[in-house]
C-alpha cells in the first residue's frame, strides 16, 4: 500500500524515522475529518450582528475550523471556538464559533464605525468539523 507523507517546512528527509519531522504522515495517527460545508450570515439592515446554526449528530463539540469571507475579497480565519479580530485591517468585528454536543453556531458582529448596518451584510462561511478520534 502507497504511504503520504508531507514534510513540515524547512524538512528536506522525506525518508526520516522521525515523526516530528512530519506534517502529515499514513503510518501514524491522524486528525479525521468529520464533516464539512459551507453556509453563510446576513447582518440584516439596521442590525449589528447575525448568525447560523448548523444541527449534527456527533455526540461531542468537535473542534472546529472556518473560513469567514468578508466583502468577497478577505477572509478571516477561525480556529476551534474563539473569539477574534479582523486581522488584515485591524477593524473592530468580532466572529465566533461556538461548538455543542448537537450544534456549531457561527456569529458575526458588524463592523464598529458601521453600525447598525446600513444594508445587509453577508458573509460566506466555510468550515469543517474534525473528528474526537485521532
Amino acid at each position: 500500500m502507497a504511504k503520504v507523507k508531507i514534510l513540515k517546512t524547512s524538512e528536506t528527509d522525506i525518508d526520516s524515522t522521525d515523526i516530528w519531522r512530519f506534517a502529515v504522515h499514513s503510518d501514524y495517527p491522524t486528525q479525521k475529518i468529520d464533516f464539512s460545508g459551507t453556509t453563510s450570515i446576513t447582518i440584516p439592515t439596521g442590525s449589528d450582528n447575525g448568525s447560523t446554526t448548523i444541527n449534527h449528530s456527533l455526540g461531542y463539540a468537535p473542534v472546529v475550523y472556518a473560513m469567514f469571507e468578508v466583502y468577497g475579497s478577505r477572509y478571516v480565519k477561525i480556529l476551534g471556538n474563539i473569539k477574534t479580530f479582523r486581522p488584515d485591517d485591524n477593524e473592530p468585528s468580532l466572529y465566533t464559533i461556538v461548538s455543542s454536543t448537537t450544534q456549531i453556531k457561527f456569529r458575526c458582529d458588524a463592523i464598529i464605525s458601521t453600525l447598525p448596518a446600513e444594508s445587509d451584510i453577508t458573509i460566506n462561511i466555510y468550515y469543517i468539523a474534525l473528528n474526537e478520534d485521532v
